[in-house]
């Protein structure tokens, strides 16, 4: 029994040992690539940085991800990098995991097409993201049209900020049209009726036939995308995102 054991033992130290070696040689082949964060502070030089020039040069779509969900501390490195990439390496465009309608209005505010800032639901640029607003604000309003930044969400999370939106810009729209749009604005795209739903799409179907300029074409889709979500559960939200 003893020689049973002492082989268990000696097997599963060789197995720790060799866990070991792998996890240090991990370690070290992250530190070969990490460079440590010097500073937090969005205003601050862009020395410490300044290698990722080099190592983004011929890169078109560049994603700034997230350790933890909300964490201040996240945020505020992303708008160092963001003021980074736009005023030493030219992006011109940042796509936000937020609500379409929403963001227009944070566009239409950096732009300097409005004193305002509006912020609607759908969205969580403000607080911590307020300075980077600011900050690309500013930068925009010393540069000539072609060459500021805009901003875009990429989602459509609030079904009254789209319905609300369709009633400003739809040419024409019957009274009873609006009157509809006007009603489910007041609701969570959940909470819709089945009549609700099929007065939607009758609206959808019947304005989609209609020359319509493009991008009141993408307002008609973007409803059509909320509906598939009153249509089903939350959890298949990314696969009715993906149908439209």
């Amino acid at each position: 029994m003893k020689p049973f054991l002492l082989f268990v033992f000696c097997t599963l130290y060789a197995l720790a040992l060799q866990a070991r070696q792998q996890d240090v040689s991990v370690v070290s082949r992250l530190n070969a690539q990490i460079r440590p964060i010097q500073t937090l502070r969005a205003d601050s030089s862009f020395e410490d940085i300044a290698f990722l020039e080099e190592k983004l040069r011929d890169k078109d779509l560049i994603g700034l991800g997230e350790v933890t969900h909300g964490t201040a501390e996240v945020f505020r490195y992303k708008d160092r990098l963001v003021r980074f990439l736009v005023s030493r390496m030219g992006f011109r465009a940042i796509a936000f995991e937020s609500d379409f309608i929403a963001m227009e209005n944070i566009d239409a505010y950096i732009n300097g097409k409005t004193d305002s800032l509006t912020l609607l639901s759908g969205t969580a640029l403000g607080g911590s993201n307020r300075p980077m607003i600011n900050w690309l604000r500013a930068y925009n309003l010393e540069r000539k049209a072609t060459d500021r930044v805009h901003v875009f969400g990429v989602e459509l999370r609030e079904l009254g900020n789209i319905s609300r939106k369709l009633v400003r810009v739809i040419p024409g729209l019957s009274a009873a049209d609006s009157l509809l749009l006007k009603n489910v604005a007041l609701q969570p795209y959940n909470k819709l009726t089945r009549q609700d739903q099929e007065a939607l799409g009758s609206l959808i179907a019947r304005l989609n036939t209609s020359q319509l300029p493009e991008l009141q074409r993408h307002y008609l889709d973007m409803l059509k995308q909320v509906l598939l979500y009153a249509k089903t559960k939350m959890s298949y939200r990314d696969a009715a995102m993906h149908k439209t």
